[in-house]
């Protein structure tokens, strides 16, 4: 294996954590790569910190752009105009890998002659920056067409390992004379990428090597955050692409309300908790959404677990202050149960 491998990393203010992350790309014991860092307009001093190593470790073929920040979806868009690899995969600035991430997924790709590899992946949580524990997301070592397509529904939509851009290996060619870019929107642009990629793709290797460590911050992920207030609106575009791409494929349309269903209770939670927005624009909000048949149907699907049924039950019927109480206790109850 001789091919050059491009490794995108998008970078926005990661002082802390990218030497980390360019470390594990230095050992890597696939040597042929182009690493390309596009700093998204950091304000901190990890550029300098990126150009530093880049210059003490004289590492060829590696190279630092800054552009103005725009967003992830913009800065890697840029690295992909840049590439010149025949692969190409991302990493994120704040996630590491192991020593045979590039190598294994490259080899899985070519012997499997296949157009898209997705590996396993570790889930590292942290809290007050030190590590609290890892959790191992397991994938099948499979090859699937797309002409044949048996379980790939449950083993990659369902499971969540179609939605990051990261813990992959695409082929560059197919990503260039396609024209297929990252949306520019604020979530979920991984997972319309994907969509994309795969209407032009004919065979998927997915390997069960966890050599991806993907860093969730439990501290971060517990405060109230802004996000977009037409979250719905994206899901509900990511919904009917879904729905689009498993009927072109005869793929049981079921599993694209199941995992929907999680994207928009997902939205209804942040919005109910979100402590920027009034008690009238929350219930704007809802109220819009389900005015949408798709999303009216997620939680109209039958549910096992009684809590949920009651909190979709109230939700349907507008009394989002009630399901957000119950949504709070059923927190509390899993928390304290733990």
């Amino acid at each position: 294996m001789s091919e050059i491998v491009t490794v995108i990393i998008p970078l926005f203010n990661g002082q802390q954590t990218i030497l980390r992350c360019l470390d594990s790309l230095k050992s890597q014991t696939y040597k042929n790569i182009e690493v390309i860092i596009v700093n998204d307009g950091s304000t901190d001093c990890s550029a300098e910190l990126a150009k530093k190593y880049i210059q003490d470790n004289k590492l060829n073929g590696w190279q630092l752009h800054t552009i103005p920040n725009g967003g992830v979806a913009k800065a890697r868009n840029f690295g992909i105009a840049m590439a010149t690899g025949e692969y190409l995969c991302f990493v994120d600035a704040d996630d590491y890998v192991d020593i045979g991430y590039v190598e294994e997924m490259l080899s899985a790709l070519q012997s499997s002659r296949s157009d898209f590899c997705i590996s396993g992946y570790k889930r590292v949580s942290y809290r007050n920056g030190k590590e609290k524990g890892k959790q191992d997301c397991m994938i099948s070592d499979c090859r699937y067409s797309l002409e044949t397509l048996d379980e790939i529904d449950e083993t990659l939509f369902i499971n969540g390992f179609i939605h990051p851009c990261w813990g992959k290996l695409y082929k560059t060619k197919l990503i260039k004379d396609n024209q297929i870019t990252f949306p520019d929107q604020s979530l979920s642009e991984d997972t319309v990428f994907n969509l994309n990629y795969l209407q032009f793709v004919h065979s998927i290797k997915t390997i069960n090597y966890l050599s991806y460590y993907y860093i969730v911050d439990i501290d971060s992920v517990s405060l109230s955050k802004s996000f977009p207030t037409n979250i719905f609106d994206i899901y509900i575009k990511i919904h009917k692409d879904y729905i689009t791409f498993f009927q072109k494929y005869n793929l049981d349309i079921e599993v694209v309300g199941r995992m929907m269903y999680a994207q928009y209770y997902s939205a209804v939670n942040k919005t109910l908790f979100n402590s920027q927005l009034s008690s009238k624009e929350k219930q704007k909000i809802l109220d819009n959404a389900f005015r949408n048949q798709e999303v009216r149907e997620t939680f109209q699907r039958k549910q096992i677990n009684k809590t949920v049924a009651i909190i979709n039950g109230l939700i349907l019927c507008r009394a989002y202050k009630i399901a957000k109480m119950v949504l709070y206790l059923a927190d509390l109850k899993e928390k304290y149960t733990e």
